[in-house]
């Protein structure tokens, strides 16, 4: 069993009643599960619309060691071969699935009504997830993630919201070498292009339409038939964060939040109201 001496957190909504909605929690490397949980306040908002909260823990290099940001991180196989989770191919996309089977055995849930969320290493896991599993992931979530697989040919469209900082400095938009927390340097693609990939791979038009959503925010929005819709918010000078959530992380490293946008709240609007 893949879920066997792996760790998640389940949070059920105060005074619910089922089926419920489950959105699934994914943190960014070096996180663990009750830090994304804390940074999306996704317990809170799990309370005050109703749905199961659950967010999961990543492997580390030294598995018999406590996880240290720094020196024993927590990382998703999010499929880009990169750091130890990929390079040696943990099947976190078969992890999450058993993870999702037992709460459903313990929960009532609404099975049409799944979704995937996460945050940079975890958002490509969201991503990930939902590539492999397009018949029970009903939408997804992401926050600064680049997608590295994409969805079998001919499986229905994954709607897709994602946020992005017009100035993070781990994630930048248009691409380039970054430094990492852990050393060394990594070369990032232009994110746009690969979310131009990732809508396309979901049915959706190559060129997204632009326009102002708010206040220092853009709205970028891919469109195609049926539920084909990626849509991305850039958050004006925002770093490497999840702006109007609570940052654990120094600005020295990831930037700021201008506190012009609600990552959580937004995202919830748009995956609640989708169902496979």
């Amino acid at each position: 069993m893949l879920a066997e001496g792996r760790h998640w957190i389940e949070h059920v909504p105060a005074h619910h009643r089922g089926p419920l909605p489950v959105v699934l929690m994914l943190h960014g490397a070096g996180g663990h599960a009750r830090n994304a949980l804390k940074q999306s306040a996704l317990a809170r908002h799990a309370d005050e619309r109703g749905f199961l909260a659950v967010a999961a823990d990543g492997t580390r290099p030294r598995p018999g060691s406590p996880a240290k940001f720094l020196t024993n991180p927590q990382m998703w196989n999010d499929g880009s071969g990169r750091r130890h989770g990929a390079a040696s191919d943990v099947d976190d996309v078969g992890f999450l699935a058993e993870v999702l089977d037992r709460i459903a055995q313990r929960h009532k849930v609404d099975a049409s009504r799944v979704y995937a969320m996460g945050f940079s290493n975890g958002a490509s896991m969201a991503l990930r997830l939902a590539a492999e599993l397009p018949d029970r992931i009903a939408a997804v979530a992401q926050d600064a993630g680049h997608a590295f697989v994409a969805p079998r040919p001919g499986s229905r469209p994954i709607p897709t919201i994602g946020v992005l900082g017009s100035v993070d400095p781990l994630v930048p938009p248009a691409g380039g070498r970054v430094l990492l927390p852990w050393g060394g340097t990594l070369q990032q693609q232009p994110y746009l292009k690969n979310m131009s990939w990732w809508a396309g791979a979901n049915g959706c038009d190559p060129a997204p339409h632009s326009e102002a959503a708010a206040p220092g925010v853009e709205r970028l929005r891919w469109t195609g038939s049926g539920d084909a819709e990626v849509v991305l918010y850039v958050v004006k000078g925002a770093g490497h964060v999840w702006p109007g959530g609570e940052g654990s992380m120094p600005e020295l490293l990831v930037g700021s939040d201008p506190g012009t946008f609600d990552a959580s709240a937004v995202m919830l609007d748009f995956l609640l109201g989708r169902s496979l």
